[in-house]
């Protein structure tokens, strides 16, 4: 979705939750048929402290043992505060509900985000098995989309081991399944990953030749911290071939 889409949506939201509390209809009602969505949006946005603040005003109307989108935005909005541990009961919350219903769709992207959680935690072990189980269920599902993401996750746990052929492995077949689902942010991100392996390895061309296709990709979705970012990989590579010219241009 881009910034105007989000941004009618957030105003159509808002503009409901207004009238829906100056009526005084019922806070259980509200806080499922109107604020959740609003909050969710709020985290696509990247509004952490507006969709905080909300999810706070409804708390008490939220069915947090039963209710699995409540639970599924709870746990997102634990991990982007940097609460692992409740957000890792979320998701495993989130998991015991989708496997109950036999939702094979919503089983694969649970897996990935507890996944994620112990990869943020530092344990790639535990990471790793989820991930493992994520990636089955994407590919018995034909889910590409969600499969790379899986899979770029897995070269994070082997790039955080020193393993940079296998790590290379897994960023090149997630890279592939981006470019095959259109997903140009996501290409982005790939290719800055296999940019640092490249470096790692020495290969100074290579990493310079994927850190700038990054570059050009973050630069024409207007992601300008990525750019500095990569911007700032690119000198280093410069600087440690000597070409310190190029490092400071």
């Amino acid at each position: 979705e881009n910034f105007m889409s989000i941004n009618l949506k957030i105003n159509l939201l808002k503009k409901q939750l207004a009238e829906a509390e100056e009526k005084r209809y019922n806070p259980t009602r509200i806080a499922n048929e109107i604020a959740l969505d609003l909050i969710d949006v709020y985290l696509k946005a990247g509004l952490l402290d507006d969709a905080g603040l909300l999810f706070e005003k409804y708390r008490h109307c939220f069915d947090l043992i039963n209710h699995l989108k409540a639970i599924e935005i709870a746990a997102e909005l634990s991990d982007r505060k940097g609460e692992w541990q409740e957000s890792l009961e979320y998701y495993l919350k989130s998991l015991e509900i989708n496997k109950h219903m036999g939702n094979t769709v919503g089983i694969a992207h649970v897996l990935n985000n507890i996944g994620t959680i112990y990869l943020k935690r530092n344990e790639g072990k535990k990471a790793l098995e989820y991930f493992l189980e994520s990636q089955a269920q994407k590919e018995a599902l034909g889910d590409k989309a969600g499969l790379a993401s899986t899979l770029n996750n897995i070269g994070i746990i082997y790039f955080n081991r020193d393993q940079w052929d296998k790590a290379l492995e897994y960023y090149l077949k997630s890279k592939d399944l981006y470019e095959e689902t259109g997903d140009t942010v996501g290409t982005a991100i790939t290719l800055n990953n296999m940019g640092e392996i490249y470096a790692k390895k020495g290969d100074w061309t290579q990493a310079l030749r994927e850190y700038d296709k990054s570059r050009e990709i973050f630069e024409n979705s207007g992601d300008l911290t990525k750019v500095a970012i990569l911007f700032y990989n690119m000198a280093h590579i410069y600087f440690e071939k000597g070409e310190r010219d190029k490092a400071f241009d």
